[in-house]
């Protein structure tokens, strides 16, 4: 993974009884497994100055960067019980005076009460709602006008127009940098393509191949282009490439505010798939993100 700017950090407490975890800190914790220790320590050591505890429940949270991006912290391990909103606004305290843009966190495996959430401070930035489908129920077919490659974020030309189109194509919090592409491009079972038309790049689409089903990861288009039927040619080609191989299922995820994305899926024979949804929360500490999130006091 690539390596993050790091900070000179402060010696004093940043809340009554919390402290910053640092490395020295994590034998002291309840880590069961050695693999997690590992990761806890290479957290620490790629995000300093985030993740934070208190020494005398050993409660912690663990903050690592949201999708390689610096600039917003990611509230991912909480393991707390007693003390959890406490633990949420002193780490989103700590990462507003080091210059971070946002915090944010995800309901993935729980979802909290309303009031947990406004306490900690964590104001609500999207829903994302899920779509799957099935073999057989597909109902595109590609115009033959866009022809695709695969990418290779190595390579600067690669890069520059899978940023260009990423960036054009999505809004603030959903933008990736040149680290994440990397590291996306590096997992295991994914796949990454250009989309060209007349040779240019309008288009790119990423996905995952698990065993037995496959999830459509990102998918984009060249806004000034839109609404050609590029987007239905990216899409069929994913969807015919994926049924291809022994995937019976495809599944995939949108903001729930993204009509236009919606449409295309429902119209291409996706069904919503409501039991994987979840909502993602932050606490905004500068523009771009305060014109995302808005603003609530850290109390």
């Amino acid at each position: 993974m690539a390596a993050l700017k790091r900070f000179a950090l402060p010696e004093r407490p940043i809340d009554n009884g919390v402290r910053i975890l640092r490395p020295e800190d994590v034998p002291f914790l309840r880590i069961p497994r050695q693999s997690q220790v590992d990761e806890v320590l290479e957290a620490l050591s790629r995000y300093p100055g985030r993740s934070i505890w208190r020494p005398d429940s050993l409660e912690y949270v663990l903050v690592t960067p949201w999708r390689n991006r610096s600039s917003v912290g990611y509230l991912g391990e909480l393991a707390a019980i007693r003390n959890t909103e406490q633990l949420i606004r002193s780490a989103a305290e700590q990462a507003r005076d080091l210059g971070d843009t946002l915090t944010i966190m995800l309901d993935l495996d729980e979802e909290r009460p309303a009031g947990f959430y406004r306490r900690a401070g964590l104001l609500p930035v999207e829903r994302i709602v899920t779509y799957d489908l099935r073999r057989g129920n597909q109902r595109l077919s590609p115009s033959g006008r866009t022809t695709f490659i695969r990418a290779d974020p190595s390579r600067e030309d690669h890069l520059r127009a899978l940023m260009e189109i990423d960036h054009a194509s999505f809004p603030w919090l959903w933008w990736n940098t040149a680290e994440e592409f990397a590291y996306y491009d590096h997992q295991p079972g994914v796949e990454l393509y250009l989309g060209l038309l007349d040779g240019r790049p309008v288009s790119y689409c990423g996905f995952t191949i698990f065993p037995g089903w496959a999830h459509l990861d990102r998918i984009a288009v060249t806004p000034e282009i839109q609404q050609k039927g590029l987007g239905r040619d990216t899409l069929a080609f994913i969807v015919n490439e994926l049924f291809r191989i022994p995937v019976d299922r495809i599944g995939l995820s949108t903001q729930e505010l993204n009509e236009r994305s919606r449409k295309l899926y429902e119209a291409s024979g996706f069904r919503r798939s409501p039991g994987y949804d979840y909502c993602l929360y932050g606490i905004a500490h500068k523009e771009p993100a305060l014109s995302l999130v808005g603003s609530a006091p850290i109390v």
